[in-house]
């Protein structure tokens, strides 16, 4: 399905927007060496830090040398890993439930958000932090029904993989915290220490993207930063629900205050939203959790909400992605929370849409 929908970009060439940079004019890329393998685990790109991503390139160059195809294909395999992972937190999210499994990962696969994020072949980072980031979230669902130690390891060296990949995925502990208060009703102690190591990993990744963007911090007003945090979470998830006129970057020059007519619209959309969801609880948890698992995913990416060039706000396209898929691609996530007579329980769908990457899911791409 994802190289059916994705087969025009398997044919695409390099731009030169990162992809030169990154790759072919990327001398740590053109060899595996001792060297290679220490420069890219001590170096950014030259702001991010991404050293898996610099070594799924070297594996690629090996192969293929600079041929793009064999970078194109290597970005689709990984979005069909991550739709297949989709299914399967799915299946345990939904109690179990394949058909709506099955729908959510089906919707991940072909989603238009998710383009950026497989055909751009600079957003390997995103696709490639979002498998990492599915594939330790699924091992600590096993990881919960089991209570298997080694599950539990696992899922941990998962989140480390991707956080190499992309420090995006830092939510990861948050994400895994509001999973067993949505699985349980509520928080038990004995499942926040779980949740140390990846704390832990989370704090030590997000100090070393702090180094990588020392002029990126702190470059608008607090409140600036909030009413634009609210209008990217309505803004992507108008994308996500009605994906049309999709572009690379969304220029957005409008004054930033809360009497800027999007701006008042998007603040009453996510307040209505909180609201809906917090009166639908007693009933279902699964509104709320929708909403937060979209809002923590895509939490990262509002420092970059700031052109720092020309002073202007703008939304850059999302790659989880996946985010923009896979940001998101880092991830994001959105549950279809819709009730449906043809399926019992369609409310329990939930379509995990990261990445950061937010890219292609519904997340604002950090920067580049």
């Amino acid at each position: 399905m994802v190289l059916i929908t994705f087969w025009p970009s398997l044919f695409g060439e390099f731009v030169f927007w990162d992809d030169d940079l990154l790759v072919f004019d990327n001398p740590v890329v053109w060899a595996i060496s001792p060297w290679t393998i220490w420069k890219i685990f001590t170096m950014y790109d030259p702001e991010l830090y991404i050293p898996f991503t610099f070594f799924s390139y070297q594996i690629n160059y090996a192969i293929s040398g600079v041929d793009p195809f064999v970078y194109h294909l290597t970005n689709a395999l990984l979005h069909s890993i991550n739709a297949l992972l989709v299914i399967g937190i799915s299946y345990y999210l939904s109690g179990k439930n394949k058909v709506a499994a099955i729908a959510a990962g089906l919707l991940f696969a072909v989603h238009p958000l998710h383009t950026e994020a497989v055909s751009w072949i600079s957003a390997r980072k995103d696709v490639l932090s979002t498998m990492f980031f599915l594939l330790s979230y699924y091992v600590f669902l096993r990881y919960r029904e089991s209570e298997n130690r080694r599950t539990y390891i696992f899922s941990i060296l998962f989140f480390l993989f991707a956080l190499f990949s992309k420090v995006v995925v830092v939510t990861l502990p948050v994400i895994l915290l509001i999973t067993d208060w949505y699985k349980e009703g509520r928080i038990k102690l004995s499942r926040i220490k779980d949740l140390i190591p990846f704390v832990a990993l989370s704090f030590i990744f997000g100090i070393i993207a702090i180094v990588g963007k020392p002029g990126q911090i702190g470059t608008s007003s607090p409140l600036e930063g909030v009413l634009m945090a609210i209008k990217s979470s309505a803004f992507y998830l108008g994308k996500l629900i009605l994906p049309t006129r999709l572009a690379v970057i969304y220029p957005y020059d409008l004054a930033i205050s809360i009497s800027t007519p999007d701006i008042l619209v998007s603040a009453v959309v996510v307040v209505l939203l909180f609201a809906l969801s917090v009166l639908l609880i007693k009933k279902t948890r699964l509104p709320l959790f929708a909403l937060l698992f979209f809002l923590i995913t895509l939490a990262p990416t509002f420092i970059k909400n700031l052109s720092l060039s020309w002073g202007a706000f703008i939304f850059l396209s999302e790659r989880l992605s996946e985010e923009r898929s896979e940001r998101s691609s880092r991830l994001n996530s959105i549950a279809l929370g819709c009730k449906s007579k043809f399926l019992n329980s369609l409310d329990n769908i939930i379509s995990i849409n990261v990445s950061f990457e937010i890219s292609s899911n519904a997340l604002i791409a950090s920067g580049r």
